[in-house]
């Protein structure tokens, strides 16, 4: 009797209906839910791999290269070199400092980077050369015109040597190694400071002197107006990070300053977060959460193809 009950609720045209209906519920269900997903993973993998490809436009900022580091800016020499071979590892090409105009205003889609060196202390003779003649790449000397020719500094046979010799860059960092908007508060004129140093610089390479770094990276709107009315500085670099392939103002050029691990601006933007860039780190992160929504609509996909097939046999029995 009791078999016969059960057979008779099976054949029950009322539960065949009931039962297709919840089937074409979750048909639709899960059909919907697939194509979402499968939007949403495309949508996704071609943001991602747009953020993989975009432009990159570094400057580094070096000062001292020694064995034996005592302060936070100064770098060993394998740490130097590590740092050269890894922005060439991760498909980042040396930009020649006289293509470097060039390139701001009309960036490429590719990485790039170039390599400065800022005060002109002695140590950076050797650096600049070895990286010439191991690498191949040109660097950039911003020079503190009180520092040539003085125990700490370059002498002036040894900047010419770079300039002839290793296409070196020759850039001012200032008259004086002092903080530009302190010296502007207590009254020098620091437009025609910066233009005299610059002339004089000028004068000892024998090719006029266009660009130009501040000191401690110190500027405002008040020194920039200076620089760009009383001297014949085209460019001027601070010291704060950041893609200049994106945005970039000609006398407040970013540079990626490095800074060792015990340093107390650590916060800054630092070098090793170009490695590889962040926009590339944040596409390879969507395009794996594109890959994961993928599989999800897959998922989804072969549970409507299931009720799909559910349907077309109910349908039958009815």
């Amino acid at each position: 009797m009791s078999s016969q009950k059960t057979t008779n609720s099976q054949t029950d045209p009322n539960n065949s209906v009931k039962r297709l209906k919840i089937v074409k519920r979750n048909f639709v269900l899960m059909a919907v839910e697939s194509v979402i997903l499968f939007i949403v993973s495309i949508s996704a993998f071609v943001y991602g791999y747009k953020l993989t490809q975009n432009p990159m436009m570094a400057v580094l900022l070096f000062h001292a290269e020694t064995d034996m580091p005592q302060q936070s800016w100064e770098i060993p020499q394998q740490k130097l070199d590590s740092y050269i071979e890894s922005f060439l590892a991760n498909k980042y090409e040396p930009i020649n400092p006289t293509d470097f105009e060039n390139q701001l205003t009309k960036p490429t889609n590719k990485r790039s980077f170039m390599i400065t060196f800022d005060d002109g202390f002695a140590c950076n003779y050797e650096s600049i050369k070895r990286i010439y003649s191991k690498y191949g790449i040109k660097s950039v000397l911003f020079m503190v015109e009180d520092f040539l020719d003085k125990p700490e500094g370059l002498t002036s046979s040894q900047l010419l040597d770079l300039q002839k010799n290793c296409g070196t860059f020759i850039g001012l960092h200032g008259k004086t190694h002092e903080n530009l908007i302190e010296r502007l508060a207590s009254g020098t004129d620091i437009g025609k400071e910066l233009e005299d140093a610059r002339t004089n610089l000028s004068r000892i390479c024998g090719k006029p002197i266009k660009w130009m770094s501040y000191p401690y990276g110190a500027n405002n709107e008040e020194i920039q107006k200076a620089i760009a009315e009383k001297t014949a500085i085209d460019l001027a670099f601070t010291i704060e990070g950041g893609n200049i392939a994106l945005t970039h103002k000609n006398l407040a050029i970013n540079r990626y300053m490095y800074m060792g691990a015990d340093s107390p601006n650590r916060n800054d933007p630092l070098i090793d977060n170009l490695l590889p860039p962040e926009d590339y780190r944040n596409g390879s992160l969507t395009i794996t959460m594109s890959i994961m929504f993928f599989f999800f609509a897959i998922s989804r996909a072969l549970l409507a193809l299931k009720f799909y097939k559910a349907i077309a046999i109910l349908n039958i029995k009815l």
